[in-house]
């Protein structure tokens, strides 16, 4: 595929959305060709409107390691159009800025339903701004953290692996062997356990969602879990 990625760059221009989406994404994946693929992305976004489009490419920037494009995905994190807006927090935080107003786009993110015109992260916005805003040094502000909560509580499946492990990290920190009993935790972390408890148990029946929840510490079982926070 790297080899093919002069054929990739070329597909940027091409007149489906879709495949400009796929193109952008697809170059994402190759940092060690960001000198070609970056200039390439900058001709796209200069002349893109879809926002689809407009939301893999700031993705893509991001992961390129694009800070040229800052100033542009700050135009559109003040803008209006609600997937752009979203990329572009995921990308500028990517890139090293962690300010109020990327931390608040950020939330914002962590609670929309997963979109497929967005590819990374399986099409699943939601799930990677909230695994951003659990990988930011320092706390996350209270109402970011309930952002990602309010995601999480609308999440059932593969959809909620990501979230609830960055709900438990922000909540908790790092994974721990075993947690303090629930009256003892604080309001974020019982907040955290409630939306956990009170998710489908068609979401708990997957092995992978229990191990996260493991790792904290908790019971990987709905019944037990449920007991722990004093949930009848």
């Amino acid at each position: 595929m790297r080899a093919g990625l002069a054929v990739v760059r070329r597909l940027l221009g091409d007149p489906g959305a879709g495949v400009r989406a796929a193109a952008a994404y697809t170059l994402a994946w190759f940092p060690e060709e960001a000198a070609a693929s970056r200039p390439a992305l900058r001709a796209l976004i200069a002349a893109e409107t879809e926002p689809g489009v407009l939301a893999n490419a700031a993705v893509a920037a991001g992961l390129l390691d694009d800070h040229d494009l800052v100033p542009w995905l700050r135009e559109v994190l003040a803008g209006e159009a609600p997937l752009p807006r979203r990329a572009a927090a995921v990308a500028l935080a990517r890139l090293g800025a962690t300010d109020a107003d990327i931390v608040a786009g950020l939330a914002e993110a962590s609670t929309a339903e997963p979109v497929p015109p967005v590819h990374f992260y399986m099409g699943d916005l939601r799930g990677y701004a909230a695994s951003t805003l659990a990988a930011l040094a320092g706390d996350v502000p209270p109402e970011a953290a309930d952002a990602v909560l309010d995601g999480l509580s609308r999440t059932t499946g593969v959809w909620s692996f990501p979230m609830a492990a960055a709900a438990l990290r922000i909540a908790f920190g790092e994974p721990a062997p075993a947690l303090a009993p629930f009256a003892g935790l604080t309001r974020l972390q019982r907040r955290t356990v409630g939306v956990l408890a009170n998710l489908p148990a068609e979401t708990w029946q997957w092995v992978n969602f229990s191990e996260i929840v493991r790792e904290w510490g908790l019971p990987g079982d709905r019944d037990a879990f449920r007991a722990y926070a004093e949930i009848g």
